[in-house]
């Protein structure tokens, strides 16, 4: 082969410098020059990233090299696999860190010259694609707060953590260390160490052993002091009645949320609304002079509460009444209509009603009472007629008691066989009258 013949590079190559990559051996291209054989080799560097970095996501692995004549082509293999030929020197590798595991790799760099010689650079990484994560499960942002030991509900992860650090308001509160950092993690908020009000920045931030780190934080408010909660009405040990409203006032100087109110126990009213209302007691099945508890509990949105309980005597029953005229079911013209009403908590009015309409009343505030009114039946056709007298009590329970009576104004109807006996009469005497003036 003389100098000036094409040099194929299987002929330069001898069998120790093949490259074998897998089950291929990559040759060097088609060379000219002289047949003299060239020993210098190569060099090659890998410029970025550094060598033992931390590396993630997509990678641009940028590499450099030369040669005393000229560079052939560049390998870059990652883990022993070949991942890229570049024919001559100076570029950038793409590296997807993401196919491969989190943990160190090796890239190396193959720079070979157009006489074949070759030159080996290793460079060692450590890809972490799974960064840590932290997330502030609870409370949500701007939650109204408490107590001495509110739970911040924290949820983090990594592969390789080093740390978690609490901070509020950002003085560090607490920090946990390799596994006990990831999980789910309570932290106690003591909430007195703030003023009511105020609203506190909770923060968490965990840090993994590569150096990356992520955060999350919440804003909360702070409200140590509880609602009030007063029964003004009825007062204490008071007696009630079948139908009772209680007064209440309820209401936070920060956060209202709502209001219970129990009757033995038993719920009968949730309100959301603050400040004086009503709240009505049906109490007409209850024992008559039993005695019932009434609990108002008050609550804001940090979770405080306040209560306050009342005891009272059920009295149940109306006044009793007696309707003592007229004592005829049969009445005619005016006649009166009297009655008499008594109660132990005193009666306060009584009223007449003739089916079932309002002809008359009077108020008292007697432990007995007596009413009466002239009834005039001949305002009303003759029929049958219920009259009833209803009374009330201090306490708003009502009796009644109910007669009927019939009116009878009109005379009786003349009998039928009277009226043709009379109608004859009539008839014979106008006869007697014509017969009569006839004969004279």
């Amino acid at each position: 082969m003389s100098e000036a013949d094409e040099v194929d590079p299987e002929e330069i190559l001898d069998p120790s410098n093949d490259l074998l990559i897998g089950n291929n051996i990559i040759y060097i291209p088609y060379l000219t020059g002289p047949s003299v054989r060239e020993t210098v080799p190569p060099w090659g560097n890998i410029t970025a990233p550094t060598n033992n970095s931390v590396v993630f996501g997509l990678v641009k692995v940028n590499f450099t090299g030369g040669d005393n004549v000229c560079v052939a082509l560049t390998i870059i293999m990652v883990d022993g696999k070949v991942e890229g030929v570049v024919f001559g020197t100076n570029g950038t590798y793409a590296w997807n860190t993401m196919t491969v595991d989190d943990g160190f790799h090796e890239i190396k760099l193959l720079t070979i010259d157009c006489a074949g010689n070759v030159n080996e650079t290793r460079y060692v990484y450590k890809v972490s694609n799974v960064h840590p994560y932290v997330s502030i499960v609870s409370p949500s942002n701007y939650t109204w707060v408490s107590g001495a030991a509110y739970p911040i509900t924290i949820y983090s992860s990594d592969n390789n953590p080093d740390n978690l650090k609490i901070y509020v308001n950002g003085v560090l509160k607490q920090t946990l260390f390799d596994d006990a950092a990831i999980g789910y993690i309570t932290y106690r908020l003591d909430t007195r160490e703030y003023a009511n009000g105020s609203t506190v920045e909770v923060k968490a931030v965990l840090t993994d052993l590569d150096g990356f780190s992520d955060y999350d934080l919440v804003y909360v408010k702070i409200d140590n002091e509880p609602p009030y909660a007063e029964i003004t009405y009825p007062a204490n040990n008071s007696i009630i009645g079948a139908s009772t409203n209680v007064t209440i006032d309820v209401g936070d100087a920060l956060a209202f949320s709502h209001a219970e109110v129990y009757l033995n126990s038993t719920l009968v009213k949730n309100t959301t609304v603050s400040g004086i209302q009503n709240v009505t007691l049906d109490l007409s099945t209850y024992p008559y002079n039993s005695t019932v508890e009434v609990e108002l509990i008050a609550y804001d949105e940090a979770g405080n509460t306040n209560s306050t309980v009342m005891y009272y005597t059920v009295d149940n029953l109306g006044p009793s009444i007696n309707i003592t005229s007229p004592t005829t079911t049969v009445v005619k013209d005016t006649v009166w209509i009297n009655a008499t009403a008594n109660d132990t908590n005193y009666v306060t009015k009584i009223e007449i009603y003739i089916n079932n309409t309002l002809i008359y009343y009077e108020e008292y505030n007697s432990l007995e009472a007596n009413i009466s009114y002239l009834w005039d039946t001949t305002q009303y056709d003759d029929g049958k007629y219920n009259v009833t007298v209803v009374a009330y009590d201090s306490l708003g329970n009502v009796g009644s008691e109910t007669k009927f009576y019939y009116i009878d104004n009109l005379p009786p109807p003349i009998p039928e066989h009277y009226i043709t006996a009379l109608l004859a009469l009539i008839t014979a005497s106008i006869i007697t009258c014509i017969l009569l003036r006839k004969k004279h």
